[in-house]
């Protein structure tokens, strides 16, 4: 509810787009989700939970952390890989939580010869970083990456596919 009144907010009620109440990953199934409802920016798949905790309990003030912890709550999602979905787009914004290789690992062939820029959030633990920056370079991205301000873990992605 709350994601389809920020996209009405900055899009309008045009029903040119659609918010598709699921997770994005490399092949599709169910999986658990832990959902933080006062910040669920940082809601993750649940794989992925325990080092995301580790990682926020040295970034986060521990109010903030509190905070964060408040309603939160697994619940089981279908996830779908991006290449089930038709088009194909140019620009890619991914912030996942810790699955950004899995969000890329599901683009169509197809859909990867479309992309000319690739943006997002990586979270480097356990070789997420060297693996999608491999991926990407591996597609003929030319890849940056810097780290990301007060979160020990995070870096931001700019890839632009070489000419």
């Amino acid at each position: 509810q709350a994601l389809t009144k920020n996209v009405e907010t900055l899009l309008g009620r045009r029903g040119d787009w659609k918010i598709h109440g699921l997770a994005i990953g490399r092949e599709a199934g169910e999986a658990e989700m832990m959902v933080y409802p006062r910040m669920p920016g940082n809601s993750t798949l649940e794989g992925y939970m325990s080092e995301r905790r580790e990682a926020r309990a040295t970034a986060m003030k521990p109010e903030t952390a509190k905070r964060l912890e408040e309603g939160a709550g697994m619940v089981k999602v279908e996830i779908r890989p991006l290449s089930s979905f038709a088009g194909r787009p140019t620009f890619l914004k991914v912030d996942a939580e810790g699955a950004e290789l899995q969000v890329l690992q599901g683009i169509g062939e197809k859909q990867w010869e479309a992309l000319r820029v690739v943006v997002g959030e990586v979270h480097d633990f356990n070789g997420r970083l060297k693996a999608v920056k491999g991926l990407l370079e591996g597609r003929d991205f030319s890849v940056r990456l810097e780290p990301a301000g007060g979160v020990t873990d995070a870096y931001i992605l700019s890839a632009v596919r070489r000419l």
